[in-house]
């Protein structure tokens, strides 16, 4: 609901720049805001921390915004902002009927603008689009640690206010060391759009630069074998792949705004940890039967139990499960009080089970690890906060919105959260 303090504000034809927070509402004139055709009594939102333009297409317009909402509005050199090439693109994408567009950029250039952008224009074209957010670390529309597939129904200001559809669970807010996840999930969620939605628009992340982030984002370009890729020009950084791509692929580098606001860390993970909230209210504390669930893309809980007694012999009552798996032995314990003692013992204890190697799983550090929770089917159904893991009960107990009898299947990711959702540790792949 709007505030009933309100003031107008006359703009003649021409092109702004807003910054957020702002909103405004359109109360004569004809207004284009990222890729959205707006008049009387139509509004749009600009977020805190966030620009945008927007363009004033008949001779003037008077848009209407709350007195004490904060952000402003300011009159811009055409020459310097970008949205007429963007709707030219636009137009040229939905004229070749291109299927699956990919938006590559470095951090702050206008990925997710631009996609909002053609979202906006290809929807306002009565066409059927899917949005794939694939940036585990800022991700839009899922949870992070997640990418997610949203199908939009109507026009939007910016990417949150859309809810996924489905979600798959990379289980780090980073595609370093997760990039086969990242190409998988990405992948999958492609395939499960091309069938229902005219358009794919699939959003990355901004990790471009160094030889490793080229691996990847090829990579990424040829599991998914989109019609055309569009590269945000910001500082050049990532001009690469329309020269790797340029000859296979239809390639738009598209300008970035001229004024843009950086994304400082701090705030992400304020953002991050606003949506670790949101997921804990959602959830309720679940127990699974450790027999009846796995634990997948980790040793742990998967190999043959054998007996405590030559570790209890070396180390007392202080190992709690221990598990042989090929030539490693897996040995569970409650906490690093345990873990000394052990690492003591080390060499007695490999000669005592004839094992190579000692892997430990610390349970206290399990707690508030964030948790992909499959069915059946392998099909991701959501995530979840680990609460504990009880072996004397073998009961696993996880704080999740997903049905009991729909998880089958528990992901580990690296990320610890607190009670209150706060970011509390980024362990190593588990074992």
């Amino acid at each position: 609901m709007w505030s009933l303090l309100t003031e107008r504000r006359e703009l003649r034809k021409g092109i702004y720049t807003v910054y957020g927070p702002y909103k405004g509402v359109i109360k004569e004139g004809e207004v284009i805001h990222v890729g959205r055709i707006l008049r009387a009594e139509d509004d749009f939102f600009v977020p805190k921390d966030h620009t945008s333009c927007v363009k004033v297409v008949t001779e003037k317009a008077l848009i209407e915004i709350p007195s004490s909402i904060g952000g402003r509005l300011e009159l811009s050199d055409e020459r310097n902002e970008p949205i007429d090439e963007w709707i030219k693109t636009s137009e040229e994408i939905l004229k070749e009927g291109y299927r699956v567009v990919i938006v590559v950029g470095e951090p702050d250039s206008g990925k997710s603008s631009f996609t909002t952008f053609l979202t906006n224009y290809a929807i306002s074209n009565g066409l059927k689009v899917a949005v794939i957010d694939s940036d585990p670390g800022q991700n839009d529309i899922g949870y992070p640690g997640t990418i997610a597939l949203a199908a939009p129904k109507r026009q939007i200001s910016w990417l949150r206010e859309l809810s996924p559809e489905k979600m798959f669970f990379i289980g780090s807010t980073s595609p370093m060391d997760s990039e086969d996840m990242v190409i998988l999930g990405v992948h999958r969620l492609v395939e499960e759009a091309r069938a229902s939605y005219n358009l794919v628009i699939v959003n990355t992340d901004g990790w471009v630069k160094g030889s490793r982030a080229s691996r990847y984002k090829s990579r990424l370009i040829i599991a998914l074998k989109p019609s055309a890729i569009v590269v945000m020009e910001g500082s050049g950084a990532c001009d690469y792949l329309g020269r790797f791509f340029n000859s296979i692929i239809r390639i738009f580098k598209v300008r970035s705004p001229s004024k843009k606001l950086s994304k400082e860390h701090k705030l992400r993970r304020i953002r991050r940890e606003i949506s670790y909230v949101d997921l804990l209210i959602q959830s309720s504390l679940k127990v699974l039967p450790l027999n009846n669930v796995r634990f997948l893309g980790t040793l742990m809980f998967s190999g043959e139990e054998v007996s405590l007694e030559p570790l209890r012999k070396i180390m007392g009552s202080l190992v709690l499960r221990a598990e042989r798996v090929g030539e490693h032995l897996i040995v569970f314990t409650k906490g690093r009080v345990e873990l000394k003692k052990l690492l003591e013992a080390e060499d007695q204890i490999k000669k005592a089970y004839s094992v190579r190697a000692i892997r430990l799983v610390l349970l206290e550090e399990l707690k508030g690890l964030l948790v992909g929770l499959l069915n059946r089917d392998l099909e991701f159904k959501g995530i979840g906060v680990l609460n504990r893991v009880d072996l004397e009960s073998k009961r696993v107990y996880i704080m999740t919105y997903v049905n009991e009898e729909d998880i089958a299947g528990i992901v580990p990711g690296i990320i610890s959260i607190s009670n209150d959702g706060k970011e509390i540790r980024r362990m190593k792949h588990l074992i």
